[in-house]
């Protein structure tokens, strides 16, 4: 896959659907009305690109955490948008994947989890801050966490900005944008376009769960 897409691209073909464009050619720098402003244009495409890479999973980053004796809580980096996979490799470098759960789950299947340390065997995030989870249960020796995560993704200014999701799927962070233009409150509000313009961007999200073929998360 290729990223050759760039924000000033989506920014004028908005501009030409949102019929901002009058007589002239669109250059994704002025619009014709006072509907909206290239600021809130910019602003919707960063807010679908982080949600359409949240939704799908379509790009993924790998890191490590160093893993502590009998702690079993810790933060991901302040990059990190949602955390799809994680693993843990022991002293003698053996990894395995820990299947996600939640603590209710983990108060069923290991009622003295949080004071009784082993080779963990799950992790949850939920119920949790953004970027923290938790190994389930805690280490009983050092290791390493392996994580599978989203990234929040490079701003888009409006100046030539490579998209950070391929190329074929910038057409969805689009829709996306335009179905939240649409969907606000104010003059520019078009109820029945921003619906189909959320189709559409649903519809990516279902292609690039299908691209995916079953990658853990991605649904």
């Amino acid at each position: 896959m290729a990223y050759t897409i760039q924000d000033l691209d989506l920014l004028k073909e908005m501009e030409y659907r949102l019929l901002e464009n009058g007589d002239a050619d669109a250059d994704g720098t002025g619009l014709l009305t006072t509907l909206w402003s290239i600021s809130e244009l910019t602003d919707a495409l960063n807010n679908t690109q982080r949600r359409f890479m949240k939704d799908t999973g379509i790009v993924l980053t790998i890191s490590t955490v160093n893993a502590t004796p009998m702690q079993g809580r810790y933060t991901a980096s302040d990059e990190v948008i949602t955390i799809r996979r994680v693993t843990w490799k022991d002293f003698a470098g053996d990894i395995v994947a820990l299947t996600r759960t939640d603590a209710w789950e983990a108060d069923a299947a290991l009622p003295d989890w949080t004071t009784d340390f082993d080779t963990p065997l799950t992790w949850t995030d939920a119920h949790h801050p953004t970027r923290v989870f938790e190994i389930i249960p805690g280490p009983d020796d050092i290791g390493q966490l392996g994580l599978m995560t989203v990234n929040r993704p490079t701003t888009l200014v409006g100046t030539g900005t490579l998209l950070e999701v391929p190329e074929e799927f910038a057409s969805y962070i689009l829709w996306g944008a335009l179905g939240e233009l649409l969907g606000s409150e104010g003059e520019g509000a078009d109820p029945q376009r921003a619906s189909y313009c959320r189709q559409r961007y649903q519809e990516g999200v279902e292609l690039a769960r299908i691209l995916l073929g079953g990658v853990e998360g991605a649904n």
